[in-house]
């Protein structure tokens, strides 16, 4: 006797947790992603001002005591 007529399968009773599984694993992403943007975000900022700070730029393009 196959395994498949030995244990009904019941797809519909499951359908609406998987649903529920699904957008629960994709909150998760996305509370993950938005942390990780947010650091990331902030260490560009961080290294990009001590870029400038190193440089001694403050934006203006051309030397500054040409102005």
């Amino acid at each position: 006797m196959p395994l498949a007529h030995a244990i009904p399968l019941r797809t519909k009773a499951f359908s609406g947790q998987s649903l529920v599984e699904y957008a629960l694993i994709l909150a998760l992403v996305s509370v993950v992603c938005a942390g990780t943007l947010t650091t990331l975000g902030q260490n560009i900022n961080t290294t990009l001002g001590k870029v400038v700070e190193v440089s001694g730029s403050n934006g203006a393009v051309g030397d500054p005591d040409d102005r």
